[in-house]
């Protein structure tokens, strides 16, 4: 269950520009959307900030092996 911060979180990202992804919460999530103007319903969908790809190269997951890595978003 989210928390209504959580929720606050979700809605202030996308306020100031980020990116929003939807599951439905009928079908218990699973998939995620892209959602370009969301509706808030949240007792009917899920909702959370896109996740963002990060690409590396076979040498730098080599680099990192055995290494507790944080990967922290910039705005």
């Amino acid at each position: 269950m989210i928390t209504l911060k959580e929720k606050i979180e979700i809605m202030q990202h996308f306020r100031d520009g980020g990116d929003v992804e939807i599951s439905s919460a009928l079908k218990g999530g699973g998939d995620w959307y892209d959602v370009p103007d969301p509706c808030w319903d949240w007792s009917r969908s899920y909702y959370r900030k896109k996740l963002k790809v990060l690409e590396m190269t076979m040498q730098e997951v080599s680099e990192m092996a055995g290494r507790t890595v944080k990967i922290v978003e910039n705005k």
